[in-house]
This record gives structure tokens, sequence and C-alpha cells, in this order.
């Protein structure tokens, strides 16, 4: 700082501190709080910032995030939805891909909320994007959310997070990243990962290095040692539905969370509703879904 403020006044070039453009994050439930000055002047501080696209706040926690993600996605559903006349599975299936779920998938190592208790909110809202938007393609609003995602050959976005974690984790052991492989603790075989030493608080449950660890020890050795990503995605595949075959139900297996997540959907009075929507389009429309009628 007395660097800094050696430079601004050197060059006359002022940094502003009014507008919070400078300012400080006291990260940590034990942090000091030390006051911070810029030319004798103290810096504000700050409980949330955005970093490369991340909201990141003092206590680890990605609800900010996730919250400004979800609406960002919501906003550019409405405008597809309003856009779009037509809204035929094809087209409406390429504009989600593209235009909407980067929105809630960009960065999503980092911030995925562990399938735990203290997290179904955020994952529910997470969700809540994509079951709105199926729900509005034509052909589909009358449908359960389980088989809109079967029309249209998608997974839920909890198994999809769960998979993008083991990919980036045998992305990590197999070097294929630059980062990251101080963060796991492994067997000494080195094909099981094991929790961090000591007893991890609620916030480090949430990183992936121990959100992980039970899925990717359920992965067969000959998945774990593909030679490439492609391999390794075409294995993880083929193990699904090997397994989904076999009629195997463990909660370890990465796609277990699909069931957990649709479990938590009350579909039972889905008839009667569909009917009063029938009689009633206005209050489909209302609701955002597209009636087969």
């Amino acid at each position: 700082l007395d660097t800094l403020a050696e430079w601004q006044n050197n060059w006359s070039l002022s940094f502003n501190t009014a507008d919070l453009k400078c300012k400080v994050m006291h990260i940590g439930k034990d942090n000091p709080q030390t006051t911070y000055y810029l030319n004798e002047s103290p810096l504000p501080t700050t409980n949330e910032e955005k970093d490369l696209g991340v909201w990141t706040t003092n206590n680890y926690e990605w609800s900010t995030h996730i919250d400004k993600s979800v609406k960002k996605a919501r906003s550019t559903t409405a405008w597809i939805m309003r856009s779009i006349i037509d809204k035929k599975k094809p087209i409406m299936l390429k504009l989600y891909k593209s235009l909407v779920r980067p929105h809630i998938e960009y960065c999503v190592q980092l911030w995925t909320p562990a399938i735990r208790r203290g997290n179904w909110e955020n994952i529910m809202k997470l969700e809540h994007c994509q079951r709105e938007y199926t729900r509005q393609i034509k052909g589909l609003g009358e449908l359960s959310y389980r088989k809109r995602l079967e029309e249209l050959g998608l997974t839920t976005l909890v198994e999809r997070r769960v998979r993008g974690d083991l990919i980036e984790t045998f992305k990590i052991f197999r070097g294929i990243t630059n980062y990251g492989k101080n963060m796991f603790r492994s067997s000494r075989s080195g094909q099981k990962l094991l929790f961090p030493i000591g007893k991890p608080s609620q916030q480090q449950l949430d990183f992936i290095n121990a959100r992980v660890i039970q899925y990717w020890n359920k992965l067969p050795n000959t998945v774990k040692n593909s030679d490439n990503v492609d391999t390794f995605k075409a294995r993880l595949e083929a193990y699904k539905v090997e397994m989904l075959h076999t009629g195997d139900q463990s909660d370890s297996y990465y796609w277990s969370v699909s069931e957990l997540l649709l479990c938590k959907i009350n579909d039972e009075s889905r008839a009667d509703h569909i009917e009063f929507l029938r009689g009633n389009p206005e209050v489909a429309k209302h609701r955002k879904i597209c009636m087969n009628s």
C-alpha cells in the first residue's frame, strides 16, 4: 500500500476509494479486521466482491453468486421466450445449451454446492432454471420433469455438476491441468481419495477435494485409468448404463443424485394440476407452462 501511495503521488493519479473501487475484504471468522490505509485514508471494507466472473464472500458462502447466476439465466430464458415464436424441441434445446445453461455453470467446480443438508435450497434454485425452461418447450409442458429430461436427452443439473467434478478430478490426477494436485489426499495405491486431515468445516465440505470423494471412489479402476478425457467420459457413461441395467441403487454412484433431487419434486397430484391448467389456459400462461393443446 505504501508503494501504491508513492506511485499515485509521483504520477498525480489517485486511486478511487470513495466509490468502493479500492476496498478490503476480511476473510475468516478469526480475522483481526485490521484497518488498512492508503495515503492516510482508511480503505472501505466489503463482504462480497466479483472477481473473474465469480462472486466471492468473506465467509466462502456461494449463495450470492448462485442467486446472481440464476437471475441471469432466468432473464435470458425470458428473452428467448419473448423472441422465439415456434418453440420446437431442436431449436429450444440448442438455445438452452448455448445461452442459458452457461450462466449457471460458469466456473462451477469452484462453487458447486455439495449434496448435503443445508445446500438443497441452492441446489433447487439452480435446477429450477432448467425446469422452468423445459416446461415452456412445445409439446413438453404437460410432462413431468423426469419425462421432459428423457425427451430432451438431458440429465439433471445436479448430476451434470457431479459428473463435471469427476472429469476435473481426472484431469488433475492425470496432470492435464497444472493446478490442484496438492488439494487431494489419496491412498497408497493412488486409486482412492481420502478426506482432508482433521475435522472439516461445512464450507470445506463444499470444496471439490471433499465433495467428490464418495463418487470418485465408487468408480472402477478401468474408468479412473483412462488415457485421456474423451476416453474417461465414454467409459464413465458406459459404466452408468451398465450399473443402471443391473439395478444397483447405491447412493454413492454419481447419477444417484438425480434420483435424490427428483424425489424432492412432488408430482403426486400432477394429473389434477394438468387438468386444471387445460381448463384455465391463462393460469398456464402466467406460470410459463406450454400446454400441448
